[in-house]
């Protein structure tokens, strides 16, 4: 989803989720590698892999280690 990738340094991030060793659930933000974009949709060539949650909504405003919530 395109909404999902920001630029920082020219460079496209996704903010991912991850547990910390407390086991909440935490943002990570990474660096990723666009390929394809397709109505709305864009290709992750590199910096995630497959299962791996990310943040959709205003994700640039979401900083490093912050506690998040995952909603399915």
């Amino acid at each position: 989803m395109k909404d999902a990738i920001y630029y920082q340094n020219a460079k496209p991030h996704v903010v991912a989720v991850k547990k910390n060793g407390e086991g909440k659930f935490i943002a990570d933000i990474r660096e990723i590698t666009v390929g394809e974009e397709y109505e709305g949709m864009v290709e992750i060539v590199s910096g995630l892999a497959a299962g791996d949650e990310i943040i959709i909504a205003n994700p640039k405003r979401v900083p490093k280690d912050a506690q998040v919530s995952v909603l399915k």
